[in-house]
């Protein structure tokens, strides 16, 4: 249930437990109202998974369709010899930026 119409539906509710003297046509028309707010708020709820489901979908078939191209092999030693190089221009990246920003605050 979205929030906002679940505010709506809780006054409808208390009105039906705290009105004994209305008659079993209130109360059924209240309880039609209650149910078709929640119905509604059920088929906005249904509406946003079912989008959620669909881009998710189609990111998983775009991620299937990359994986589908052969790779290069590559042997292990290569593998970890390429990250640490990686780590290395990392690392020496953020040491430049922070000597920049020591220097300027200095």
């Amino acid at each position: 249930l979205a929030q906002g119409s679940a505010a709506a539906i809780l006054p409808t509710t208390r009105l039906i437990e705290a009105a004994p003297v209305m008659t079993t046509f209130g109360r059924r028309a209240a309880l039609a109202v209650l149910i078709a707010a929640r119905g509604g708020a059920a088929a906005a709820a249904e509406q946003r998974v079912a989008s959620r489901q669909q881009a998710l979908e189609g990111e998983w078939a775009k991620e299937l369709e990359a994986s589908k191209v052969p790779k290069e092999y590559k042997s292990p030693v290569q593998r970890v010899r390429m990250l640490l190089q990686k780590m290395k221009d990392e690392l020496t990246a953020e040491a430049d930026k922070e000597s920049e920003m020591y220097d300027k605050m200095v």
